[in-house]
């Protein structure tokens, strides 16, 4: 393979408010389709229950039991008739509704019915808390993962809250550690990073399958950009001299950064406003022979307000992989 690294760049503008990447789960009843952060971490969740599980299922790392094992393939096996459903996600309030989510003795965090396709209703209630600072945190998306784990094991007739408790729990873990999340508390703004890696990759992987996942959130927003970096994700064949889409990637080592060529060049961000910038490293499954090359790196920039809010992902520059 010739060594040679020719550095082509591919930039391209994302509007402000990129959404989630395919089709969000109907939401209804109190939750108007609207919230916070908490409550669009549960549609994410909702939307990829069937990727992050299977990302368990693949790994005996996650040390999931035979029992567990079977319960959890029939969720994933079960998900496509589960977003046939006409309203699968509902956020309600347990202090409006007093009895709505009193079930067996204690207040749930979410309830649900016996059956694939049973709405599944989440108290909001519970889905914020402040730490001794005063502070608003979120639930996360992973644990967001592991209460619909819960939930959607009732779909499939199991009725032991424990157990599924403790397979939620595994789900959470593992997502956990097959993923990088970069805080911006450094640079004093509330912004979250995530980066969940596709099932058996790793930079070393050959070749490589699907693409990671990249999450973007601050206090109240998610901005999944994985289309766009898979858009813009090619390689340059230079024995023919044409470039291919990349067939799968594999984005690590994220990084803050607050300065660089392209942060110079984008101009005034306004009184008050500030670019950021996410460096990482990228490795590609490219060409007929699937070779993974490394070796090449991707530049996530934001635009953000005072508050430290993301207005919108200013641009994404991906460089091709030479092979």
């Amino acid at each position: 393979m010739n060594t040679m690294q020719k550095k082509l760049y591919l930039g391209m503008l994302v509007l402000c408010g990129v959404g989630m990447a395919g089709t969000a789960p109907s939401m209804g009843g109190s939750s108007g389709g609207g919230g916070g952060l908490a409550e669009k971490n549960f549609v994410m969740a909702h939307q990829n229950i069937a990727n992050y599980a299977s990302i368990c299922l693949a790994s005996a790392a996650c040390r999931l039991t035979t029992d567990q094992t079977t319960l959890l393939d029939k969720i994933v096996r079960q998900m496509p008739g589960e977003g046939r459903a006409e309203v699968q996600l509902v956020f309600d309030s347990e202090k409006a509704n007093p009895g709505m989510f009193y079930l067996d003795g204690a207040v749930r965090v979410a309830k649900t019915g016996g059956k694939v396709g049973d709405t599944i209703y989440v108290n909001r209630d519970m889905l914020y808390t402040k730490d001794a600072s005063g502070v608003t945190n979120a639930m996360t998306l992973p644990t967001a993962v592991a209460i619909l784990v819960h939930e959607l094991g009732h779909h499939h007739g199991a009725t032991d809250h424990t157990a599924l408790d403790a397979l939620g729990g595994k789900v959470e873990a593992y997502l956990g550690q097959h993923s990088q999340v970069l805080d911006g508390w450094l640079w004093d703004v509330p912004i979250r990073v995530t980066a969940i890696y596709p099932v058996g990759n790793s930079p070393k992987a050959t070749p490589l399958k699907g693409f990671t996942q990249v999450i973007f959130s601050d206090t109240d927003s998610l901005f999944d950009i994985t289309p766009q970096i898979e858009a813009l994700d090619v390689c340059y064949e230079q024995r023919t001299d044409t470039f291919v889409p990349a067939q799968a990637s594999f984005v690590y080592n994220m990084a803050w950064e607050q300065h660089s060529y392209y942060l110079n060049h984008l101009g005034d961000p306004g009184p008050g406003f500030k670019y950021m910038r996410v460096n990482a490293d990228k490795v590609a499954t490219c060409g007929a022979n699937g070779d993974t090359i490394g070796g090449y790196w991707i530049d996530l920039l934001l635009r953000l307000a005072p508050d430290g809010a993301v207005l919108g992902i200013e641009k994404v520059f991906v460089e091709k992989q030479v092979f």
